[in-house]
């Protein structure tokens, strides 16, 4: 009896984190597509991108991105810019000899920061 409810209990922690946003951590480092990507651009400065899917709020991605920022920064100030948008992906798949297409639209956001003291 013990075993079933360990079983079950397991079973709805993988189903609720199959149905979740994407983390805060490195792009390509998590289960999920999708994360936080950063490139240095000059000697003070960085464009940070945060891809979420369709269970992120444009708001969290958006904080994901300064938080990238601040973190880039530190100990300096991070005056970012934060562009919000919705990157397309499509999917194919196929199934019985059919192609099935979809697209789907996720929250993004994309900033550029400066570190100043």
């Amino acid at each position: 009896m013990m075993k079933k409810y360990q079983f079950l209990l397991i079973a709805s922690c993988v189903f609720i984190s199959a149905c979740s946003g994407i983390p805060y951590a490195p792009k390509g480092s998590t289960m999920y597509d999708g994360g936080y990507t950063d490139v240095k651009t000059g000697a003070n400065t960085y464009t940070v991108t945060f891809e979420g899917n369709g269970y992120n709020k444009q708001e969290q991605v958006v904080g994901f991105v300064k938080q990238r920022a601040d973190e880039l920064c530190h100990p300096f100030k991070a005056e970012t810019e934060v562009r919000p948008f919705l990157k397309e992906k499509t999917n194919y798949t196929a199934l019985n000899g059919q192609l099935y297409i979809t697209q789907h639209k996720f929250p993004s956001a994309e900033a550029s920061v400066v570190c100043v003291e």
